[in-house]
């Protein structure tokens, strides 16, 4: 799901299904339209991001390949299927998506070299830059968290937030991750509840 401020909740994906669902959050709304087109293909666990307030890219690497799809927001036509323009081997799976500048980082998932089953050596995320459409790997050091939501959410100028399970000792701890393209480190905070 992607929350589209100020009303809608667009849900993407899923088993078994190609289609889009629409939510429109108003009083008493207790039913959802159907976007009037179907996805190429069934996509499992998608990242969503919106960019500009114009589109919304889905990816998704669950398959042989990564999969991106986008949609303008404002037209009512098919999905865009985006071609790589770059030759990469693309590792990276489940993972959040943050936009930061012209491009899109994909934070925390998995790294698995889906050619040689093996695990890749590549210490860095990704980023993947919609004005050019070429995947490059990011500065940023990998960590494989595991995102509750896919999705950042923007609190401030150019900072985003996402909840994050975090492992340690076989505990897990649920930390609110802050991404800020200009911070070298990644900030976390820690979430008290009141409540068990």
């Amino acid at each position: 799901m992607i929350y589209i401020p100020s009303s809608y909740i667009f849900i993407i994906g899923g088993q078994n299904t190609k289609e889009v669902l629409i939510y429109e959050m108003k009083d008493k709304n207790n039913s959802y339209d159907t976007y009037p087109h179907l996805l190429k293909e069934e996509l499992l666990e998608p990242s969503l991001i919106s960019i500009n307030n114009k589109y919304i890219y889905i990816f998704e690497n669950n398959t042989y390949k990564l999969n991106i799809y986008r949609f303008n927001l404002f037209t009512l036509l098919p999905f865009e299927e985006i071609k790589i323009s770059n030759k990469i081997n693309f590792p990276q799976k489940f993972f959040g998506v943050v936009k930061n500048k012209n491009s899109i980082i994909f934070l925390g998932g998995q790294m698995i070299d889906i050619f040689n089953n093996q695990k890749n050596n590549n210490n860095n995320c990704f980023e993947f830059n919609y004005d050019t459409f070429e995947i490059i790997v990011n500065k940023k050091e990998f960590i494989p968290w595991n995102f509750i939501e896919k999705t950042f959410i923007p609190i401030e100028n150019g900072v985003y937030m996402q909840f994050v399970e975090y492992k340690k000792d076989d505990v897990k701890e649920t930390k609110i991750l802050c991404f800020d393209g200009k911070e070298k480190e990644y900030v976390y905070r820690k979430i008290c509840f009141n409540n068990k």
